[in-house]
Order: C-alpha cells, then structure tokens, then sequence
C-alpha cells in the first residue's frame, strides 16, 4: 500500500530547502556599509526601527517529535502517524524564520543608523552587481500610510528585490523580497527569478487577537526529484494571551498519489488548522488534502480530511470495502482533530480528547483555511 506513504511524503520534502534560499538572505547586513559614511552624524535624523515583527507560535506545534501511541508496530500506521502531522509543524516553522528575517534586516537598518532620506548605492558581495538603496518617510503605498520604507533593488535589471515598510505606532510592517534580484546566483537561478516572499506583522489588528502575522511564498521553483513539491504558500497566525492560533495552505500543483510514474497528476492543497497554548505546552490540529481547483472551504476537513483522500485512493486499487476496513482498523491517529503535549502526539479524535484539554481550547471549528484555488492563484508583489 505505497500510496498512502508516497501521499505525505510529497508535501514537505523539499520545502525547508527552498525556504532556505531566502533565510541564507539574513546575511546582508553588509550592503549597509557602503553607505554609513554618506549619511549625517546627527542620531536625530536615524530612522527608528522595529524591534519585534513576528508572532511567536508555542513549541508544541514545532515540536518534531512525535509519540506513537498505537501498540501495532504495522509499518504503514507508523510511517502514517509520523508524517501526517509533519507538514504542519515544518510550515509553522517557516513562519517563525519568516519573523526572524525580518527582524535581521531591522536591526541592520538599527546598526548602521540611516536616516529618513537615504539614498546609496553598492556592489553585491555575492553577485557581484550594482545594487541600489533608498530609505523613504512618509509614504503611501497601496492605500496604507508608511512612518518609513527601505527599497532595494537591482541597478542592471531595474527591478525591485526588497521592500520593507513600517509603522512604530502602533506597531505595523510589510516585507516584500525577491530572492533572485538580491542576489543573481541564489539556488535555482532563472528559476527562482519569479519567487517573491512576504511578510506581513501587526499589534494593533483591530480584531480579537493581540497582534497578527502573514506569511505568503509564492513561484517557489519545481524540482525535478518531487513531482509533488509546493509552489505556493500563504500561512496566518494570530495571538490572544498566551493562545496562538495557525491556520493555512499549501499549492502542489503536480501531485500524484500513486507511485506509478503514469498515474494521473492531481493538483491539490495541503490545508491546515492548529491551536496552541504556549504556557500549557498543549495544540490541537487538523489537516486536509483539498484539490487545488476547490473554491470553497465548507467542509473542507470532512470531504478532504487525509483519512478519507486514503481510503478512495486505497479503494481504486484494493476495492472500497477492503480499504475503508483496513484505514478504520489501523489508520487510527488520522481521526480529527489531534491532539499535541511536550512530548509529542497524544491521541486524535473528537471522543478521545484528552482530559487536561478544556472543550473550549480543542473547539477550533472557527478556524479556517485558505480557500484552495485562491493559494493555487496566489501572487505576492511589492507594493506600489
């Protein structure tokens, strides 16, 4: 039964190294050095930077250890047990990286004390092109007021490679990077020419949560070794207290769920919704496998819940009866939602929740989503 093992499998197994073309990004501090000595020794000029932009999401949703509590020891329960969950803990991470990006290049902003109306110029460490900075006040972008905003961008192609803008009170900002036009030698070269990254972070959202962020990667490029690998990418956390909640999407677009290099490519989305309380250590979270072409997100974990996508791609091959009969004898941790401590998966379930979890907290009915073809449509550009 490879189906079931391959059908995981795809959905992050190269994700962190495309993820990391753009973390390695966090070491251009020194294209601010270039420009120190054009700027005014006067501390009241320098811009007043961001010192948070990020929400931090509890450990137990990042945890990578995960316990079995199954006492079968059949190969297929424990290769699924393991990976279900795996997609969520690996883009929740990204989101935390996504946050610490951006902290980077504020504190080099910080460091090297431009000011309000900076304008240089630099040579890449990296690839070797001419690259050109602006440092702007009081601008308009898209609608939205901006105290500051720094622009990066390639002198050659004339085009943008990084924004960032920023509001200090209360505290807002939006950080647009084009991996390829910072530096032209990045991992995947032309390919990677389309991919934009941003983030966006707010504490003052005007919602019931207490500050807010937005990650969304899109054109990350194919690779050849995983015809299942994602291209886009949008995830939202939101903070209240000291509860975290995560919810978002995954595109891949040349899917397939059966080993057989003939089978049908089935473009679909890996969806997900979490719930974490850091002081508690405790998550819950469900995920599903929507098609990519879904337009809605009503029941979106009963129609394409992992358990039920395994049981008709099972059944295509074993007939329905054998295969809904095995999933429901064996397949018992993909039951919705699970549930998460310290020390790993606990158990999964409605009637199996466990009793440290209040009915409140392991409610995450009104999370949901992105709607699937609304992540496979995805684009993300700077802002004008």
């Amino acid at each position: 039964m490879s189906r079931i093992k391959l059908l995981m499998k795809h959905s992050t197994k190269n994700v962190m190294k495309k993820i990391s073309i753009i973390m390695l990004l966090t070491g251009f501090a020194f294209l601010f050095t270039n420009c120190g000595d054009d700027q005014e020794d006067d501390p009241s000029n320098s811009v007043v930077v961001l010192s948070n932009f990020g929400v931090d999401v509890p450990n137990t949703l990042t945890s990578n250890g995960i316990a079995r509590t199954s006492a079968t020891v059949d190969p297929l329960e424990i290769d699924a047990s393991e990976s279900i969950y795996e997609p969520i803990r690996s883009y929740i991470t990204i989101g935390e990286f996504s946050a610490e990006l951006v902290e980077e290049i504020m504190t080099a902003i910080g460091t090297f004390g431009l000011d309000a109306a900076a304008s240089f110029e630099y040579v890449s460490d990296d690839d070797g092109r001419a690259k050109s900075g602006v440092v702007s006040e009081n601008v308009v972008r898209d609608g939205v007021s901006w105290d500051f905003e720094l622009l990066i961008s390639d002198v050659g192609d004339n085009a943008k490679a990084m924004q960032v803008l920023w509001n200090n009170s209360p505290v807002k900002g939006l950080a647009v990077i084009s991996p390829y036009n910072l530096d032209h030698t990045t991992d995947g070269g032309v390919a990677v020419s389309t991919m934009r990254y941003k983030v966006e972070y707010d504490e003052n959202p005007g919602n019931k949560y207490d500050a807010e962020m937005l990650v969304q990667i899109t054109n990350m490029p194919p690779d050849p070794s995983d015809d299942g690998a994602p291209d886009n990418f949008k995830m939202y956390v939101g903070k209240l207290g000291d509860v975290v909640d995560v919810y978002g999407n995954s595109n891949h677009p040349t899917l397939k769920l059966d080993e057989d290099p003939n089978s049908v490519i089935t473009p679909r989305n890996y969806a997900f919704v979490a719930r974490g309380d850091e002081i508690a250590d405790v998550g819950v979270v469900k995920a599903a496998m929507p098609i990519s072409s879904e337009t809605s997100t009503a029941n979106i974990f009963t129609n394409y819940d992992i358990k039920t996508i395994f049981k008709e791609e099972l059944g295509k091959e074993f007939g329905q009866a054998a295969a809904d009969t095995y999933i429901d004898d064996h397949l018992i941790n993909y039951e919705l939602p699970a549930y998460f401590n310290a020390q790993g998966f606990i158990a999964s379930g409605i009637v199996n929740k466990p009793t440290s979890f209040s009915s409140d907290f392991a409610d995450i009915s009104d999370l949901t989503p992105f709607v699937p073809k609304d992540i496979r449509d995805l684009v993300v550009d700077f802002a004008q």
